[in-house]
């Protein structure tokens, strides 16, 4: 999620507050996705009002090209199911604490 990729992004006095942090990572996402790099889940996390915090990120095929993600063989995306996210998700968590 947005808030995730702020916190493991985050380096030790580089924002002011967490907020700042996720502003600012909000802002370089919806440039990257301008640019075609990123998109996101249609459904977000904690619904509506959790913004564009809530957002679920993943490399579009030109976003893995640029990492070097895209060699060899590329599976098409496909959106998880709602189990296997909440899996994913929380996996992820564990590892940002």
């Amino acid at each position: 999620t947005t808030r995730q990729l702020a916190q493991i992004t985050e380096l030790p006095g580089q924002y002011s507050s967490a907020r700042s942090a996720l502003r600012q990572t909000s802002r370089r996402l919806r440039r990257q996705h301008g640019l075609g790099l990123v998109a996101h889940l249609a459904r977000r996390i904690g619904g509506t009002r959790a913004g564009s915090a809530g957002y679920v990120w993943h490399l579009t095929a030109a976003g893995q090209r640029l990492t070097g993600e895209g060699r060899g063989a590329r599976r098409r995306f496909q959106e998880p199911s709602p189990l296997f996210l909440a899996h994913t998700l929380a996996i992820t968590q564990a590892r940002v604490v």
